[in-house]
């Protein structure tokens, strides 16, 4: 149903343009006024009409969106044990397989110190992919959806004061996914330094911290591109709820970097 957001709202501009020129050509002649007023009231009531069920949808869309990052937060925590013993072991393996290193180049014994540090890297590989298979996937696409779902709601007058609880507790969920996602990312970064042995691209892991708050700048840069033109010049959302939503998001994504770092 998102897909038909874009043919609803551009409804609802037409029909506030129409009700705006109605306004602005009042006939002088006080035998049309009557009509006029009354095809401008006809206007008003179905931009309420429009007005309304979005209020609906976009109610509707946030309970969804909260159970779903609720789930996806219960499932995150449920591993969080497991990841953390499995980065453990790998920064302990890691250690060991740069003292092996040292010891290659002086040893006498270096097929033996070769056959060892064999024996490391295949643990850690098989570690960095159990480790990967433990992590639960957030994409980009999974957070601009959660964005959508928060920040349309927030700016819509109707469905924010009728979940203004509701919008609190996503709002949170979207902090810790967000977070999430960025340590992910950034401990994937840190593996991949500590042992390029893996087969992964090591320069665009160790760049997805600042990816990430870049994605959530140019996101609300759209957004308040596609806010001006739905609101068509009329004064029914606070855009400062957008301005506080992303100050909001950019600092949780701020914090989580240096609580890794």
């Amino acid at each position: 149903m998102n897909d038909l957001l874009i043919d609803v709202r551009a409804e609802l501009i037409e029909t506030i343009r129409a009700r705006e020129l109605l306004r602005e050509r009042m006939p002088r002649d006080e035998r049309l006024q009557p009509s006029v007023r009354q095809a401008g009231e006809r206007l008003d009531q179905a931009i309420n009409g429009i007005n309304q069920l979005l209020g609906q949808f976009f109610t509707l869309r946030l309970q969804l969106t909260r159970l779903e990052m609720s789930r996806k937060r219960a499932l995150v925590e449920s591993l969080q044990e497991k990841r953390e013993t499995i980065r453990l072991e790998l920064q302990q393996l890691s250690k060991e397989l740069q003292s092996t290193g040292g010891l290659l180049q002086r040893t006498l014994h270096r097929r033996k110190t070769q056959e060892q540090q064999s024996g490391l890297q295949t643990r850690i590989i098989h570690l960095a992919a159990e480790l990967k298979s433990a992590d639960v996937p957030i994409s980009e696409t999974d957070l601009t959806n959660w964005l959508d779902t928060i920040v349309d709601a927030s700016l819509h007058p109707q469905a924010r004061e009728f979940v203004r609880e509701l919008l609190s507790q996503a709002r949170t969920a979207l902090y810790y996914l967000l977070n999430q996602y960025c340590m992910m990312q950034e401990h994937s970064a840190r593996q991949i330094a500590s042992n390029p042995f893996l087969q992964v691209d090591p320069q665009g892991a160790i760049r997805y911290v600042l990816k990430s708050e870049e994605f959530i700048l140019l996101y609300f840069a759209r957004k308040r591109e596609q806010a001006t033109a739905w609101l068509s010049n009329a004064a029914l959302i606070r855009m400062e709820d957008l301005d506080e939503l992303e100050k909001d998001l950019v600092h949780a994504l701020r914090r989580s970097a240096r609580l890794i770092g």
